[in-house]
């Protein structure tokens, strides 16, 4: 999509070219044709104010097909947003327009600090957003919003930079900004200036180290003696009509009961 842009632009400039051509031609024929009435200093003037006035239009009309190109461009997928970036640096090193410098590098800060925090962290973009929002902020300070939004955004970076390392010096530089924010004369009275305000107010919640807390101790070893003693002997009996009978192991074990004496011959029954 990106590259078919490109192709796009490329071929809108080859036709203002031969615009650019057929215009002058037509001008250098109209000269020639009203030479009597006009002097040769007077057919210059005229053929410069006409260049003049198409590279007046044309750069309008690229500057325009610059500021479409960047809000139309995509990072769905990391090739896609890889060539959308190598597209933004070429506009902010290249662009002869000073609106167009600042719309990439917003492009490109927004655009990166989404792409930081989806689908887990990637430092690499947030570091990109960065670079643009500081760029934003040292370059175009006299625009209000533009610098509100860059100050804002840099204080979540380094907000976001303490989620995963836990670093508590990004409070600090987080402050700083949020800071200016808040009490520098040009944000006084807008909603930017709320915003760091209330932002300021729940640091103590948002840069906040939870220590976890230490496992605890495996139990001591119980000693066997305490459970009771090992050499508990359990005999287990059957219930019959027959009488009481031992059972499983307990039918095996060695009966203590001391044998009855022997009756004597003779004896009667009782």
């Amino acid at each position: 999509k990106i590259t078919y842009g490109l192709m796009k632009t490329e071929r809108r400039h080859e036709l203002r070219t031969n615009e650019l051509g057929a215009i002058l031609l037509d001008a250098n024929d109209w000269a020639k044709k009203n030479a009597t009435q006009l002097g040769g200093g007077a057919v210059i003037v005229v053929l410069a104010v006409l260049a003049i006035r198409f590279i007046q239009t044309s750069s309008a009309r690229s500057t325009d097909d610059a500021l479409v190109s960047i809000a139309e461009m995509t990072f769905e997928t990391p090739d896609v947003a890889a060539e959308a970036f190598d597209r933004l640096e070429d506009v902010i090193h290249e662009a002869g327009d000073v609106n167009v410098t600042m719309k990439a590098l917003l492009r490109k800060g927004r655009a990166a600090l989404s792409l930081s925090m989806r689908d887990g962290f990637h430092p690499e973009h947030l570091d990109r957003a960065q670079e643009a929002f500081t760029t934003l902020v040292r370059d175009f300070s006299e625009s209000m919003p533009v610098a509100a939004l860059a100050l804002g955004s840099l204080a979540t970076i380094e907000e976001n930079r303490f989620v995963v390392d836990h670093d508590t010096t990004h409070r600090g530089v987080a402050e700083k900004y949020l800071t200016r924010l808040r009490d520098e004369s040009q944000f006084k009275g807008t909603p930017f200036q709320t915003d760091a305000a209330q932002r300021l107010q729940r640091f103590d919640d948002v840069f906040q180290v939870i220590a976890l807390a230490e496992p605890l101790p495996p139990p001591p070893d119980v000693p066997v003696d305490v459970l009771g003693p090992s050499d508990v002997d359990i005999k287990r009996i059957n219930v019959t009509p027959a009488g009481v009978t031992p059972s499983g192991d307990a039918a095996s074990a060695p009966d203590d009961t001391p044998p009855a004496d022997p009756e004597e011959p003779g004896t009667p029954a009782p």
